[in-house]
C-alpha cells in the first residue's frame, strides 16, 4: 500500500495479505511476526503470526506460519549455492475447499511445490525443474542457452501445460494462451549490445489420459528434456532494438505475428533521457497511426524538494492530448514530507519518521488519517508497529521480535 523511499534498504522479509513489507536492517537471524486487528465499524477482528528465519548472509531460508495452538507450519524453504544463488525452493499449502453446505475449510492434507535451479560453473543459469504433490519426479521448466562469452542468447519456457494443482488438473485443456511453451532467442552486435529479439510460441500440445484421485482426465505429454526442438513452434513477435551514442536504448520496433493471418502489427517505441541519464519520454506509435506514451519530469528547488511529475499522452487529429498522473513533491527537512497530485490536484500526503517510515497519510479533502506508531530497537529496527484509522475505528498492531546473527 505504502513504498518505502529509503533507497538503500536491505528488503530482507515478505508480504503476507497484501498488507506491508517487513525491512529489516543488519545480520537478521530470526524474526516472530504477531499481527492483530479489530474493526469497530465492521466488527471484525483477528490475528495472524508467522516466523522468519535469516542466514547470515541476509536471505530468507524458512518462513513458518504459527498455528493458534502455537505450533509452527513451515510454508517455504529456501536453499543457496557457495555464491549465494538460490538453487532449492519448496513451499507447502494446507489444501483448503469446500466442505458441503456452503461452508469452506481445511480439507486435510498439504499439497507441496518443490523447484530446483540450476547453473554451470561460469554461474549462469541453465535449467529449473518443478515437481508438485501430483507428480512422481522434475521436470523441466525451463532451460537457457548461451554463447562462448556467456551471454544469453535463448531462453525456452517449457512444460506450461502440464498441472500443479488440483484445480489445474480439472481445468486445463490446452486452450489458455498464458499456459502455452515460449522460445525467445537474443541477438546481439559486435559492440554486445541486444539488437533483436525473436518469441515463439508453441501452440500444439500433447495429452494422454490419466487416472488422478479416482478420475480419469486428459494431461498434457511432458515435454522431455532431451527434446531439444520440435515442429510446432511459431514467430508470435519480434523486437528490433536500437541505440544512441551513449548506447542507450533509443527506440524499439516491435512487430507481432498473428495467428489468424491477418498483417503484422508495427508498433514503434522511441524513449528520450535527461543529462542524468534518466528516461523523462517513452513514446509509443503503431501503424495505424496511433500515438501514444508517457513521461516524467525531474525538477530540484533549493536543495531539499524534488518535485517529480510522471503522466501519459496521446495524439488524436494532430491534437496532443497530455494528462498529468502523479505529480511528487519530496521535502526532505529531518523527517520527509510527500504530496501527491493526481491531475492538479492534492490527493494525499505521506509523513514519515527520520528512519523513513510512515507515521501518517491524510487526505487533505476530507481530513481523515491514518497515523502509525513505532517502536525501535537498538538496530533501529522497529519492533511494533500500532496502525491506527480512528474515522472506522480501525486498530492494527505489528510486534516483532528480532534476534540476530
Amino acid at each position: 500500500m505504502y513504498a518505502n523511499p529509503k533507497s538503500n534498504i536491505d528488503w530482507k522479509g515478505f508480504d503476507f495479505e497484501d498488507r506491508c513489507h517487513y525491512a529489516l536492517d543488519g545480520e537478521v537471524k530470526d524474526v516472530s511476526v504477531k499481527v492483530s486487528w479489530d474493526s469497530e465499524s465492521r466488527s471484525i477482528e483477528g490475528e495472524y503470526k508467522a516466523r522468519l528465519v535469516f542466514n547470515s548472509k541476509g536471505d530468507l531460508v524458512k518462513k513458518y506460519e504459527v498455528e493458534k495452538d502455537g505450533d509452527p507450519f513451515l510454508e517455504e524453504e529456501y536453499y543457496y549455492n557457495s555464491n549465494n544463488q538460490l538453487v532449492y525452493k519448496k513451499e507447502s499449502d494446507k489444501k483448503f475447499g469446500s466442505l458441503g453446505n456452503g461452508m469452506v475449510g481445511y480439507l486435510g492434507g498439504v499439497h507441496i511445490q518443490e523447484t530446483k535451479y540450476v547453473f554451470d560453473e561460469k554461474g549462469k543459469h541453465t535449467h529449473t525443474y518443478f515437481k508438485s504433490s501430483y507428480q512422481d519426479d522434475f521436470f523441466l521448466k525451463e532451460r537457457n542457452t548461451y554463447n562462448s562469452m556467456g551471454v544469453l542468447i535463448k531462453s525456452e519456457s517449457i512444460n506450461n501445460h502440464f498441472p500443479d494443482t488440483e484445480r489445474f488438473y480439472r481445468t486445463c485443456k490446452g486452450g489458455g494462451v498464458f499456459l502455452n511453451d515460449f522460445i525467445v532467442e537474443y541477438y546481439y552486435n559486435l559492440e554486445g549490445l541486444n539488437i533483436l529479439v525473436k518469441k515463439y510460441k508453441y501452440e500444439g500440445i500433447r495429452y494422454e489420459k490419466k487416472t488422478i484421485e479416482g478420475r480419469e482426465i486428459t494431461v498434457p505429454i511432458l515435454r522431455e528434456e532431451d527434446e531439444d526442438y520440435f515442429p510446432g513452434y511459431k514467430l508470435e513477435n519480434e523486437s528490433r532494438i536500437s541505440y544512441n551514442r551513449k548506447k542507450q536504448v533509443d527506440s524499439i520496433l516491435n512487430i507481432s505475428y498473428s495467428s489468424l493471418n491477418r498483417e503484422p502489427v508495427e508498433t514503434k517505441t522511441v524513449k528520450k533521457y535527461d543529462v542524468n541519464n534518466k528516461v523523462i519520454l517513452t513514446k509509443r506509435i503503431n501503424n495505424y497511426g496511433g500515438v501514444s506514451g508517457s513521461f516524467k519530469e525531474y525538477q530540484v528547488v533549493k536543495g531539499n524538494v524534488i518535485i517529480k511529475t510522471s503522466g501519459y499522452f496521446t495524439e488524436r487529429n494532430d491534437k496532443l492530448e497530455k494528462r498529468i498522473d502523479y505529480t511528487v513533491v519530496l521535502q526532505v527537512d529531518g523527517n520527509l514530507r510527500r504530496s501527491n497530485y493526481k491531475d492538479g490536484e492534492l490527493e494525499s500526503i505521506w509523513l514519515y519518521d527520520s528512519n523513513f517510515n510512515l507515521i501518517e497519510d491524510r487526505d487533505p479533502e476530507t481530513g481523515e488519517k491514518v497515523k502509525i506508531f513505532y517502536k525501535y530497537d537498538s538496530k533501529q529496527n522497529w519492533i511494533e508497529k500500532k496502525t491506527i484509522q480512528q474515522d472506522v475505528g480501525y486498530v492494527e498492531v505489528v510486534k516483532r521480535t528480532i534476534t540476530y546473527h
